[in-house]
């Protein structure tokens, strides 16, 4: 196994990646110099009998709501898919990105057969204007309709459009389903940040697994590296702090090596590997990997210092900056495969 991850990260070098991430059994990726650092959500779950029936179009000229429904997607809906599930990512830091052209291979690429198929649907209004998309498996799983992308366009009430949504997939569940298995939820596979979980409170909307703090494995081999390439977004980040503007650097320790960041004027103008010594302890420390969990936004400073014995999280100026250049952040990874 040592040896598939060592041709592996070799092929993934020699593109340029900066990073790897995969989800997989606790613990064992562990030894191949990974950290759980990017958020896994099992998702939440509506009961079908929590999930009223449609609600009356009545007449739109007299303001009652407008009616909207579910289209399969074609081919030609790629630009606006592309379009709105860019703006959709806007809300977390990590998230997959998918352009026309793989927007065109979910549609009409895949092997329908496929575990990683999915249903694509277009949201549309009485008028037949596209007013959003809806992604579904094809099947039911263990009496549920696994729910992985919601979007829609701008200047649109969630809360209207939503209970057709949710009345269009139940009867979707209900045409999936066999004699061995009926439809008994909806399951949404969204980041915490998605706005469904606005529109529909708790209950009947209910998480999974709600003590399950899973995550996806990250691999950084060239962290200086890393962060000298997301230093736009750092500075964007610091230029919005109390610190803006700031000059000075950090050392921080990770007991057996380390980083030195150096700003000027609130640029990252340097960022280099860093030993620390008995005398030159640095500014902060964080045991193992765990850097990784701040860096991705999956754990707050203050959460890595109460879980951690072995972690200092730094004081005054230190403290105050990796706050800003790391703030917790949401993640929603889509894999794309």
């Amino acid at each position: 196994m040592r040896e598939q991850f060592d041709v592996l990260h070799r092929w993934s070098e020699e593109r340029g990646h900066l990073m790897q991430a995969i989800g997989g059994i606790p613990y064992y990726y562990r030894r191949f110099g990974y950290e759980m650092a990017v958020y896994m959500g099992h998702g939440h779950r509506i009961y079908v009998q929590d999930v009223s029936g449609k609600p009356s179009s009545g007449n739109e000229g007299e303001g009652s709501p407008r009616s909207y429904t579910l289209r399969p997607a074609a081919a030609s809906d790629a630009r606006f898919l592309s379009e709105l599930n860019g703006r959709g990512r806007g809300r977390y830091l990590l998230t997959s990105s998918r352009d026309e052209g793989l927007w065109r291979y979910e549609v009409a690429g895949r092997d329908p057969e496929s575990d990683e198929s999915l249903e694509v649907r277009i949201v549309e209004d009485a008028k037949g204007e596209p007013a959003g998309y809806l992604c579904h498996a094809r099947d039911l799983r263990n009496g549920a309709l696994e729910v992985y992308g919601y979007e829609l366009a701008s200047g649109l009430s969630w809360l209207e459009v939503t209970p057709f949504v949710l009345s269009e997939l139940v009867e979707i569940g209900h045409k999936r389903a066999s004699g061995e298995e009926k439809l008994a939820s909806l399951t949404f596979v969204f980041g915490d940040q998605h706005p469904l979980h606005e529109v529909i409170q708790e209950p009947p909307l209910y998480r999974l697994d709600r003590h399950d703090h899973y995550a996806f494995y990250v691999r950084v081999r060239d962290l200086p590296g890393f962060l000298r390439h997301i230093a736009p977004v750092l500075e964007q980040r610091l230029a919005a702090s109390v610190a803006a503007g700031h000059t000075g650097k950090i050392e921080v320790s990770f007991y057996d090596g380390g980083l030195r960041l150096e700003l000027e004027r609130g640029r990252l103008s340097g960022v280099e590997d860093w030993i620390p010594t008995v005398e030159e302890r640095g500014d902060a420390a964080f045991p193992d990997l765990t850097f990784l969990q701040l860096l991705f936004g999956h754990r707050s400073l203050d959460e890595l210092d109460s879980a951690f014995a072995d972690c200092s999280p730094g004081e005054g100026d230190a403290r105050v900056l990796l706050r800003a250049l790391f703030p917790r952040r949401p993640s929603d990874l889509w894999p794309v495969c």
